[in-house]
């Protein structure tokens, strides 16, 4: 009905606060959760992948909030799961890099935000064109 439309929009808006952007993320990774029953139905996710997963990794790599960084990464694992095609929207996005180094530079992460994190790795790794990438 829309909905990924104007989530995609108010995410990839770099106008809008990041508070508006987080919530936008919290909102994608919630409805892409592995739990949630149907979220292989949401035809407009590929459409709207590529500008999703590249607002997503941006956030990730611009915030400075623990949580909001915790969102992000969650809604890209849980994309990982979805498509594959966003295999090629986080190669393009750098979505591996932004990821890794939040690890390195942040010794205190969450165990839940690494979860995140290798979830996203373990996933990109899987898929042959990304492997090399992931490793170096």
């Amino acid at each position: 009905a829309g909905g990924i439309e104007v989530v995609s929009d108010i995410l990839c808006d770099e106008k809008c606060p990041e508070e508006e952007r987080s919530e936008a993320a919290g909102v994608l990774a919630q409805i892409t959760s592995p739990w949630v029953e149907n979220n292989l139905r949401l035809p407009a996710l590929h459409k709207h992948m590529d500008s999703i997963v590249k607002a997503l990794t941006g956030l990730g790599s611009s915030t400075r909030s623990a949580e909001i960084f915790l969102l992000a990464s969650a809604a890209l694992a849980n994309l990982t799961f979805l498509d594959g095609g966003c295999v090629n929207a986080m190669r393009a996005a750098g979505t591996h890099k932004v990821l890794i180094q939040a690890q390195r530079d942040n010794n205190d992460l969450s165990i839940f935000t690494k979860d995140q994190i290798a979830t996203v790795l373990a996933n990109l790794a899987g898929f042959k064109e990304a492997a090399q990438e992931v490793v170096e």
